[in-house]
């Protein structure tokens, strides 16, 4: 397909990778980081995204669904690859084909994971504990003494690690998050040794160093963001830029927009954005957020459309047709954050990124712009 608008999503390999190496070199010796890879990658791109982390020092990739990883076996990317989500039948057969590790959360689970190994010749699998997040995951000593059981006999399915994950660790409840250490040990200890113990996401990794276990899986930092202080470099890797499609100037008393819900009070410019709410601007940014162009924060204005944006560009000097206007990222001396959008909508940073995800091109650079 032919792309004729300018609008896009720019994600920096180098960036991701140098994030990866921060992470990796923030982890005790030995210890793993696995890559979490889900939503496309956070909305920068599955495949380009997993190969930046590989390359960057990661020891493997968490996906949510057993077809994303699929994807990533079929672009070529042969890292051991774990599948997060309660998965069914179908998709444990996947797994048990394109060699990815199955999450196992129920004793059901466990019987499909049997079929699948018997259909492929083996299986590998992570037992997932639930240990407060109530979410998924294997409950109490009877569920967990009837999963070891059934994998005493069934020697096909081969498992690689148990797990659990926090409820409330991005929160700053160090007392629910400790509970939850001290339920995963006690749970843990009948599971062999030599396989995966792992706990800890972005969050937990940095502000928790009992829950590191023997890795982690961090997903946030890797894209830039949640240091915390830590003495870590981590830096944004994805921009949001929007296309200038049209600018007009108003007079006193017109309105912008579907519902005029903004009146100029005065002269102005105003650009009109080839992006809208379809491609992963939170409509909710009506009249509160802002663009930069050329530098220049600028005020959105009226509602946000499905595809288009209006905002006011009158301290834009030079701001033309055809030129640019940054969502997401750095342009001159300004910045827009995740973090900033986020605040602004009243959603979270990992909702913000994952928008992006999709709808809009995407372009990769691997060093500066």
């Amino acid at each position: 397909m032919n792309i004729c608008r300018k609008s896009r999503v720019v994600v920096n390999l180098a960036t991701l990778k140098h994030n990866a190496e921060e992470m990796k070199s923030f982890l005790p010796e030995g210890k793993k980081l696995f890559a979490v890879v889900k939503a496309d990658a956070y909305g920068h791109g599955i495949i380009e995204s997993s190969k930046a982390f590989l390359s960057g020092g990661a020891d493997g990739l968490c996906v949510v669904w057993a077809e994303e990883g699929a994807q990533l076996r079929q672009a070529g990317i042969e890292a051991p690859i774990l599948v997060l989500a309660p998965i069914n039948k179908e998709g444990l057969m996947l797994c048990a084909k394109e060699n990815l590790m199955a999450s196992i959360h129920s004793i059901e689970a466990l019987k499909h994971a049997g079929e699948a190994a018997n259909a492929y010749g083996g299986l590998q699998v992570h037992i997932a504990l639930n240990t407060g997040l109530n979410r998924d995951g294997l409950s109490g000593a009877y569920e967990i003494n009837k999963a070891l059981e059934f994998l005493k006999v069934h020697q096909n399915v081969a498992i690689k690690g148990v797990y659990s994950h926090f409820s409330c660790a991005d929160y700053g409840d160090d007392e629910a998050s400790f509970r939850q250490i001290d339920l995963f040990n006690e749970l843990t200890k009948p599971f062999p040794k030599g396989i995966m113990r792992h706990m800890a996401a972005s969050s937990a990794t940095l502000l928790y160093p009992s829950a590191i276990f023997d890795g982690v899986r961090c997903g946030m930092t890797l894209y830039g963001y949640q240091a915390f202080d830590k003495g870590l470099n981590l830096v944004p890797a994805l921009e949001v830029i929007a296309e200038i499609g049209f600018i007009r100037d108003l007079k006193p008393g017109d309105g912008v927009g579907y519902g005029a819900k903004f009146v100029a009070k005065s002269p102005m410019r105003i650009a009109t954005l080839s992006m809208g709410f379809s491609d992963g601007v939170p409509r909710s940014l009506s009249n509160k957020g802002r663009v930069i162009v050329n530098g220049v924060y600028c005020p959105i204005i009226g509602a946000i459309c499905m595809d288009q944006i209006m905002v006011d560009i009158s301290k834009a000097q030079d701001a033309k047709v055809g030129g640019e206007a940054y969502i997401l990222g750095k342009c001159g001396d300004a910045t827009i954050t995740a973090e900033d959008i986020a605040e602004l909508s009243g959603s979270i940073t990992y909702e913000t990124l994952a928008r992006f995800a999709g709808q809009l091109p995407h372009y990769y650079i691997d060093g500066e712009n």
